[in-house]
């Protein structure tokens, strides 16, 4: 149910944004007013309620077992650092816009994005339930662990989607594809790389610096 919400959610803004916001700051503030009163504020005002509200509809369907005791502090942080992740990573691609045609716009917001939608939500239903190569990693919960096989899911989930962007954008020169490649591969790392919970933020952001680099700025 997390991930799920996760993918259709991210996906969501990015469908919305081909059929109704061609502008990329009216896209990240139209979702990120959207993701303020659908989970920051229900989030927050029910973090210490023990209502059947709080329990099973808000933090219960989504909790994560290997969170234990922390799994609410767990869910508050991802949605906040979502949040703040939709706000940052509009700024930093403000700046490639320019340097690419406006039919591209919606592709670029797209590569920095697909990863965190597809390669994350991936990443943790293989490793959840496959990995069995496991290591530490920094994060709430009081389970923090990452597999090999879950990172080979972030890379797929991350590439995939990417390259199947530039098919519908007609955008399949071999820039383009190297550039998904790079991006697909920063998305694994970053995914482990970055304190457990904070991923929403950190991937899309790394994703937006990588098109600033390549475009030159």
């Amino acid at each position: 149910c997390r991930k799920g919400y996760h993918i259709v959610a991210i996906m969501a803004s990015l469908v919305m944004g081909d059929l109704v916001y061609h502008d990329i700051a009216m896209q990240a503030q139209v979702v990120l007013i959207g993701e303020i009163f659908s989970r920051m504020v229900p989030f927050t005002l029910t973090y210490k309620s023990d209502t059947w509200l709080a329990n099973h509809l808000i933090y219960g369907a989504q909790n994560r077992i290997r969170d234990g005791r922390l799994g609410r502090t767990n869910l508050l942080t991802v949605v906040y650092i979502t949040g703040i992740g939709v706000f940052v990573t509009a700024l930093l691609i403000s700046p490639v816009l320019p340097a690419v045609p406006v039919r591209f716009h919606q592709l670029i917001t797209k590569m920095a994005y697909a990863p965190v939608a597809v390669g994350d939500a991936m990443g943790e239903l293989i490793g959840s339930f496959y990995g069995r190569h496991q290591f530490k990693v920094w994060g709430f919960g009081e389970i923090n662990k990452k597999s090999m096989e879950g990172c080979a899911a972030v890379f797929l989930g991350s590439l995939l989607p990417c390259l199947f962007y530039l098919i519908q954008y007609d955008a399949c020169s071999w820039s383009w594809v190297w550039l998904v490649v790079v991006i697909a591969i920063a998305s694994t790392i970053t995914e482990v790389a970055s304190f457990r919970s904070t991923d929403n933020l950190v991937i899309p952001a790394t994703n937006a610096l990588i098109m600033v680099a390549a475009f030159g700025y």
